[in-house]
């Protein structure tokens, strides 16, 4: 895959989620702005357009505010072939509260 083409990967599926939470690039803009995240009207833009990806700071955010995982937002999902495997499922995340330290 070519950087044109991850870019452009990305930005429709950016699109995607706009569209399923009915944003306008403004109203993502103001997520963004209440999740910490400082960007400009015109960096969405490029976004949207496909001119410019988002890095992983912003594309973290973007999937918090979509409620999606990172490669939903990154891979193509028409380009991967699914008939090959029948075992393929959507697997589903959730957060759990930690009180006090956890050591790994």
């Amino acid at each position: 895959m070519t950087d044109k083409s991850i870019i452009k990967t990305i930005s429709n599926n950016i699109k995607e989620q706009m569209q399923i939470h009915n944003f306008t690039q403004n109203d993502l803009l103001t997520q963004l702005h209440i999740k910490g995240i400082d960007v400009s009207q015109q960096t969405i833009s490029n976004w949207v357009k496909g001119t410019k990806a988002p890095r992983m700071d912003k594309i973290d955010a973007l999937c918090s505010i979509f409620g999606i995982s990172r490669i939903e937002l990154l891979y193509d999902k028409n380009s991967i072939d699914t008939t090959k495997y029948s075992n393929i499922q959507k697997v589903s995340t959730e957060s759990i509260p930690v009180l006090g330290s956890v050591r790994c």
